[in-house]
Order: C-alpha cells, then sequence, then structure tokens
C-alpha cells in the first residue's frame, strides 16, 4: 500500500474516499485541486459560510490512523461509527473481509443522502440517521470497535462527550475498543478540564 509521509505518522493513501461531489441543503462534497504542499482531496462543507467539516486531505487522514489500523484487524467483525463525514472509517472497515456489518449513525439525513450510497452497494453496511449522543443500540447489541467522530472542534466540551459516550457504548462492545476523533490531542489539552 502507498503511503505518505507527513511528521512521524505514515497516512495510508487508500484512505481517500471515492464519494462524488454534490451538494444537498447545507452539505456540500467538493473535489479540491492540488494547492500548494496539498495534494487533491475531497471535503465536505456544512452551513451558509461552508464550513469544512471533513476532508480525507493528509493533515486530516492523520487523525484517523489508529481507526482504520483498528478496522483492519481480523477479530473486527461488527463496526459502529457515530458520524458518517465522508466514510473514511466506513472505508477501512469495508476493506477488512472478516467485518461483517458497519452501522453508521449520522445526524444530518443530508449527508446520509450525499455520501450513503457510495457505500450502501456493500451489503455489510448501513446508515442510521439519528443523534449518536442520543442514539441506543438494539438490546443485545453487541459490537467489535466503536468510533465516534461527531465533532468538527477539539475543545473540552468534545472530551466530555466523548467520554459520556464511550462510557454509555461500553455495555456494547465486545472487544472493548472505543475510539474518537483526535483523542490523543483533547487528552492532552484539556483532560484535566474535562
Amino acid at each position: 500500500m502507498t503511503r505518505a509521509f507527513r511528521g512521524e505518522a505514515l497516512i495510508p493513501l487508500s484512505l481517500q474516499v471515492k464519494v462524488p461531489g454534490g451538494q444537498d441543503g447545507y452539505y456540500r462534497i467538493q473535489r479540491i485541486p492540488r494547492i500548494p504542499s496539498i495534494p487533491p482531496h475531497t471535503a465536505l462543507f456544512r452551513g451558509p459560510v461552508y464550513e469544512c467539516i471533513a476532508s480525507d486531505s493528509p493533515g486530516d487522514l492523520a487523525a484517523y490512523i489508529e481507526a482504520t489500523d483498528r478496522m483492519r484487524q481480523p477479530e473486527v467483525g461488527s463496526v459502529l461509527i457515530l458520524g458518517l463525514g465522508l466514510g473514511i472509517v466506513v472505508q477501512a472497515a469495508l476493506m477488512n473481509p472478516d467485518v461483517r456489518e458497519v452501522v453508521a449513525v449520522e445526524q444530518a439525513p443530508e449527508v446520509v443522502r450525499l455520501v450513503g450510497p457510495v457505500y450502501s452497494s456493500d451489503p455489510r453496511f448501513r446508515a442510521i440517521v439519528a443523534d449518536a449522543l442520543l442514539w441506543e443500540p438494539p438490546t443485545g447489541g453487541c459490537f467489535d470497535a466503536i468510533w465516534a467522530d461527531i465533532w468538527c472542534q477539539v475543545s473540552p466540551q468534545m472530551l466530555r462527550e466523548a467520554r459520556a459516550l464511550k462510557a454509555r457504548y461500553e455495555a456494547h462492545l465486545h472487544q472493548h475498543w472505543f475510539g474518537f476523533w483526535n483523542e490523543g490531542p483533547a487528552e492532552l489539552i484539556f483532560g484535566r478540564e474535562a
């Protein structure tokens, strides 16, 4: 697998998504051409001012290394992803032939309509439109890995929510791995405040 070097992290280039451009309500997906020092990439924008909330640029992919590596493990059979975004972690999970199911919970139906079709051709993928902070897995539902990526900024509030989700979903974990976007930096910066 080809990898790009960024700092000390090796970024798997296969994580760049194949999500087509489009717009639905306040959400837009756009292919960004090469700009100085950043290769072409795909970005998901939100809002009337179109804030970038996800991208598969090398800088953003660095935050997904642990999650995508976990999704490639042979013991991962059932995956819960809180926050679909561009589907970077969904894509990594579906690349693993041992994965039996990938459930993505996404609050914005627009994002599901824009991104979901890329992955819905795989019968192992299912998208649920719901707030990840409120959604309850089915009784007896158990996952080998859970990934949460529902935030746009690292903050004490984000870390509090991530810790609450981790505690809440612990009963639904089989392999006991729960990771969240920018976990290391969040703990390092705000660990005492949150």
